[in-house]
């Protein structure tokens, strides 16, 4: 036998051996004598901005100031993206430099459009923290209210120029706002904030 005949013929019989234990071991599996090995494959989740999650100021507003408006709810399906929690904490932090950029306050604001203001808030916590919230009721609760004029689906987020307009003892009795921008959709919302998140010069 030449020695490439002898190598190949070694080969040949590795492969058989290999293909023996192989189909034993699945043999031995399927009575349940021997324990399959379990193989997982999961995909690492896109992450389309990278924040650090927002931190409220806690500190009293200036005269003016943007505010930036998250509206979701937990039965809206494109709501449960996994990335859209990063998404909106780069939306903030981009619109709180234009604040500060500007010489104004940051507000987030986040309305949970869903009928139990618990699961509202569940979703809420989910995408990230707000200085202010709004859950209950649908359409019919007091954020969706407010913002009526706003509404055009979920994901979405505007922002708005918010002024007092008059203030009584330090506290204002009411705003004057005018909305400056408003994405929707998680696509939407992402490609803005990949150009930089731009709000109009002129706006402000």
């Amino acid at each position: 036998m030449t020695n490439r005949k002898a190598g190949i013929h070694r080969t040949a019989s590795k492969l058989a051996a290999l293909v023996l234990l192989l189909s034993t071991i699945f043999v031995l599996s399927a009575l349940d004598v021997l324990p399959f090995p379990a193989i997982t494959i999961q995909w690492p989740s896109v992450h389309t901005e990278d924040s650090a999650q927002y931190v409220p100021s806690f500190e009293k507003p200036l005269e003016r100031e943007l505010v930036l408006v998250y509206f979701g709810s937990a039965s809206c399906v494109w709501c449960s993206n996994p990335d859209l929690p990063g998404i909106i904490d780069s939306v903030k932090s981009a619109v709180r430099a234009h604040a500060a950029a500007h010489g104004m306050s940051f507000t987030a604001l986040g309305v949970a459009l869903d009928w139990d203001a618990k699961e509202g808030m569940a979703h809420l916590d989910k995408i990230g923290r707000f200085d202010d919230i709004a859950t209950g009721r649908s359409i019919y609760g007091l954020g969706a209210r407010t913002y009526k004029h706003l509404l055009d689906g979920t994901p979405k987020v505007s922002v708005l120029k918010r002024t007092p307009s008059t203030l009584s003892d330090g506290a204002p009795t009411h705003f004057e706002e005018k909305e400056l921008i408003r994405q929707t959709s998680v696509y939407g919302i992402a490609t803005w904030v990949r150009r930089g998140a731009p709000i109009p010069a002129d706006t402000y």
